[in-house]
C-alpha cells in the first residue's frame, strides 16, 4: 500500500466532494499526472464551475446559435412585413371607398339642389368641406330640412 500525501487525499476528497471530472492524457510519469489533476481541481474551486470548453468548440457553437437567429429574424420580418402590407391595403381601400361616399361634388350638388342658397353662404360651405370629409359626411347625413 502506497503512503499518500496530504495533498493526495484532498484532491480526492475534492474529487469524490465536488463530482469533478477530469481527463488526465497519457505520459509517463505519475507524480505529473497527479499535479496536473490537483491543478484541475484548485482551478475549478477557484472559478466555482467546470473547467470550460475550448474556445474554438463554443465559437462554432456561438456561430451557429447566431446564424439562426439571424435565419429566424429575417424570417419573421418577412412575414411582419406581409401582414404591413396587408393591413395597409384594407386601409387604403377602406379610405377609398369612404372618400368616393362622401366626394366633394355630390355635396355641391345637394347644396345646389337646395333653394334661396346665396353665394356668401355657398363660399362658405365649400371653405369648410373641402379640407375635412367629416363636414362632407355631416352635410350629407343631414335631412332636407337641416340643410335649408
Amino acid at each position: 500500500m502506497s503512503h499518500k500525501t496530504y495533498d493526495d487525499h484532498e484532491v480526492n476528497d475534492n474529487f469524490i466532494n465536488s463530482g469533478v471530472h477530469v481527463n488526465i492524457e497519457g505520459g509517463d510519469d505519475d507524480d505529473d499526472d497527479e499535479v496536473d489533476l490537483a491543478e484541475a481541481v484548485f482551478e475549478k474551486k477557484k472559478k466555482g464551475k467546470k473547467p470550460s470548453r475550448s474556445i474554438d468548440s463554443s465559437n462554432s457553437r456561438r456561430k451557429k446559435k447566431w446564424d439562426s437567429m439571424n435565419s429566424y429574424f429575417e424570417v419573421a420580418s418577412e412575414v411582419m412585413n406581409a401582414r404591413l402590407a396587408k393591413v395597409k391595403a384594407k386601409s387604403v381601400e377602406s379610405t377609398t371607398k369612404n372618400d368616393e361616399q362622401y366626394t366633394i361634388p355630390e355635396c355641391i350638388e345637394a347644396l345646389e339642389s337646395l333653394e334661396y342658397i346665396d353665394s356668401d353662404t355657398f363660399n362658405k360651405f365649400m371653405d369648410k368641406i373641402i379640407p375635412c370629409i367629416e363636414w362632407r359626411k355631416a352635410f350629407l347625413a343631414m335631412t332636407e330640412e337641416r340643410k335649408r
